[in-house]
Formats: structure tokens, sequence, C-alpha cells
């Protein structure tokens, strides 16, 4: 049986103890599953199996993390830390990176933190699923400027339209139009009716309600 080299002890004590701080730090499990990965691309140990004895963990363990360190860093970069990936977070991730490849999640990863989405629950919704999350807009408020010849829009999460200002002021040009339109067919239906009931009534009761007018 082939005994172990100096260099090779020496490396398994390094491996342990850096285990050992890993864990102690309380390290992600995406951090352990790398750490994982690079004791056996560097063959520290032989197997899964040898390594997981050695430091003292299980082999479904080992497994279960090296799993997570399949995560391009870039996806683990845009949900803003790597505690950010629990289990459930790294199962949808690795099926979609199953589904669709490395460089599909990547890219999602990159538009998803260049469209200014933070929050766990829409970053995995762009990047799984490649749609736009639901997002609860929140109160808009909109404000006559100190000059009174302009609006000022107070919108929450305005960072996310920053990339899409051009096509924003072609809509609020259009719906400003559409909004003045319809506001002067209200007038306009308004003085109609307002006319149509005049008509209506007795001249007596018109001129009793015009004489008590101030």
């Amino acid at each position: 049986m082939e005994q172990p080299t100096t260099s090779q002890m020496l490396n398994k004590r390094t491996a342990r103890t850096t285990h050992d701080e890993l864990q102690a730090s309380g390290a992600s499990r995406y951090e352990i599953g790398v750490f994982y990965r690079a004791a056996l691309s560097q063959q520290i140990w032989a197997s899964q199996r040898e390594m997981a004895d050695a430091l003292g963990v299980s082999t479904s363990g080992v497994s279960r993390f090296l799993a997570l360190a399949n995560i391009p860093v870039e996806v683990v970069e845009a949900l803003g830390s790597p505690n950010d990936l629990t289990a459930r977070v790294g199962e949808l991730l690795l099926g979609a990176l199953k589904l669709s490849g490395k460089s599909t999640l990547i890219r999602r990863a990159i538009d998803a933190k260049r469209l200014g989405y933070k929050e766990t629950n829409e970053l995995i919704e762009y990047i799984v699923s490649d749609r736009i999350p639901q997002q609860n807009v929140g109160k808009i408020r909109v404000r006559l400027a100190r000059d009174k010849k302009s609006l000022r829009v107070e919108l929450p999460q305005l960072l996310r339209l920053v990339p899409h200002l051009s096509r924003l002021e072609e809509w609020l040009s259009a719906s400003i139009t559409s909004f003045e339109v319809s506001m002067l067919s209200q007038v306009a239906v308004s003085a109609m009716l307002t006319r149509e009931a005049r008509k209506s009534k007795p001249d007596g009761i018109v001129r009793s309600a015009e004489s008590r007018r101030p």
C-alpha cells in the first residue's frame, strides 16, 4: 500500500484546518462547496467519500455543497452575498443551469443587476424564469417643481427604470397627451349634461334657481 508523502499529509492537515475555520466562521454553503471543489481538484483526497470521512461530514452533504459550487460566480454576485444562496435558491438555480446553460444564466444575472433588482425573490424570478418580476411599485407622487413650470415625479425603486429613460419619456409624452384629451372630454360631457338638465327643467324652477345665486 502506497504511503502518503509529507507534502500530502501537510496539505490534508491544512485543508482540515481551513475546513474547521470555514465552519466556525459561519461560511455559506456555496463557499464551503468551493473549498470542497478546490480540495478535490488539487487531489488532496482521491474521492468525495474519502474527503467526507477525513473532514467528519456526510458524503451527501459534500455532494450537495459541491453542486452549489457549480453556480457561476456572476450569479452569486448578482444575489449580493453567498449567504443568500439558500438550499431553495440553490435548487432553483441549479435547475435553471441544467436547463438553460451557464452562459444564459450569467447573462440573465448581469441583466438583473443592471436593471436594479435587489430583492432575492425578484432576482431569482428574473434569472431562473427570464421574466420581469411582479413588483409592488409603491405610491407614486407628482409634485409641482419650484419653477412652477415642471413636475417632479417621486417613484420608489427608480433605479430599475434608468436604463429605459428614453422609452419612459416617449411613454409619458403619449400618456400625458391621452390624459389631457380624456380630461377635455370629461369637461365637454359635463357641460353637455348640465345644458340638457337645464332644458329638461320647467322655466320657473330654472329662474328660481338662478335668482338664488349670489
